[in-house]
C-alpha cells in the first residue's frame, strides 16, 4: 500500500466541465506526526500503515460490519449536539457492540424461552400467588408477574464484562460502565437521562467529561475488535494522562452521584 496525493479533480456533464486544482498538498512527514493531530484521531499517522494492515482484515471479517461501521460513526464528535443528547447517541454505539456480541456468544437469554416459560416462570407465578404478605394485593402480585420475563435475560453487565474479556479490553483506568466502582456508572447515568432525570448547570461539566470517558471506552472496544493494541493509540492511559477529564473523573462521578 502506498500513500498518494490528490492534486485535483474534474467533473463534467453534457453542458458543463469543472476542473479543480489543489495546491500546497504534500504527504505528511511521519517523523513528527504529533504536530498533525487535530485532537480527535486515535491513531497517529506514523502508525497508520501498520494499523490499517492489521485492522482492515479484522474489520472485513467481523460478522456485523454495518453495526461496527455505525458504532464508529457514532463516536465521531459533532458540534451540533446537546450535552445529554450527545451522551445518549454515543452510548447507543456501546449498546450496538454489546448487543452483537450477546447474539454471537449466546448471551441474550439464560434459558431457552420455551423452557423458561414452561417450567421456571410457571413455578414463580404459582409461588407469587401463594405469598401472604402485608400490602401484597392482587394488583401488586400481577406487577411482579409482569416482570418475570426479565429474569431470563442475561444482564448487560455480564455481557459487557464478557465482551471486554473476549477482546482483552482494559478499562480499569476509566469511568466505570456498569457500576462496579463507587459512584454513578455510565450505564446508570444513561438510565437517569432516559427516564427524564434533570441535571442543572452545576453538572454540565461533569456530564461533558462523562461523555469523554464513554467515547474513550467505545474507542478501546473498537480497537479490541480490530486487534490493535491500545498502547499504540491515543486512548492509552499514557496519552490520556494529560487530559483534564481523565485526571479528575472521580470528582465528576461523585458530583453526579449526589
Amino acid at each position: 500500500m502506498r500513500r498518494c496525493v490528490c492534486l485535483g479533480w474534474e467533473s463534467y456533464d453534457a453542458k458543463t466541465l469543472v476542473k479543480q486544482f489543489l495546491r500546497n498538498k504534500t504527504i505528511p512527514d511521519t517523523t513528527n506526526s504529533k504536530r498533525f493531530r487535530t485532537g480527535n484521531e486515535i491513531i497517529d499517522l506514523a502508525h497508520f500503515e501498520d494499523f490499517i494492515k492489521t485492522a482492515y482484515s479484522n474489520f472485513l471479517s467481523y460478522s456485523e460490519v454495518a453495526a461496527l461501521r455505525r458504532a464508529i460513526n457514532f463516536v465521531i464528535p459533532s458540534g451540533r449536539e446537546t450535552i445529554d443528547g450527545g451522551f445518549m447517541v454515543t452510548y447507543s454505539a456501546l449498546e450496538m457492540l454489546v448487543l452483537h456480541f450477546r447474539r454471537k456468544q449466546g448471551l441474550e437469554f439464560i434459558f431457552p424461552k420455551n423452557r423458561f416459560e414452561k417450567h421456571i416462570r410457571k413455578s414463580l407465578k404459582e409461588h407469587i400467588e401463594q405469598l401472604n404478605l402485608p400490602d401484597l394485593d392482587a394488583d401488586r402480585k400481577q406487577m411482579m408477574k409482569d416482570k418475570l420475563s426479565e429474569l431470563n435475560r442475561v444482564s448487560f453487565a455480564t455481557a459487557f464484562n464478557d465482551f471486554c474479556n473476549h477482546y482483552s479490553v482494559n478499562l480499569a483506568d476509566l469511568w466505570s460502565v456498569t457500576g462496579d466502582g463507587e459512584g454513578v456508572s455510565l450505564s446508570q447515568l444513561r438510565n437517569k437521562l432516559v427516564h427524564g432525570e434533570h441535571f442543572d448547570s452545576r453538572h454540565y461539566g461533569a456530564l461533558i467529561y462523562a461523555k469523554e470517558h464513554l467515547q474513550w471506552t467505545i474507542q478501546r472496544m473498537i480497537l479490541g475488535i480490530l486487534g490493535w493494541s491500545v498502547d499504540r493509540s491515543n486512548v492509552s492511559p499514557d496519552r490520556l494522562g494529560i487530559m483534564y477529564a481523565y485526571q479528575r473523573w472521580r470528582d465528576d462521578q461523585k458530583a453526579l452521584s449526589e
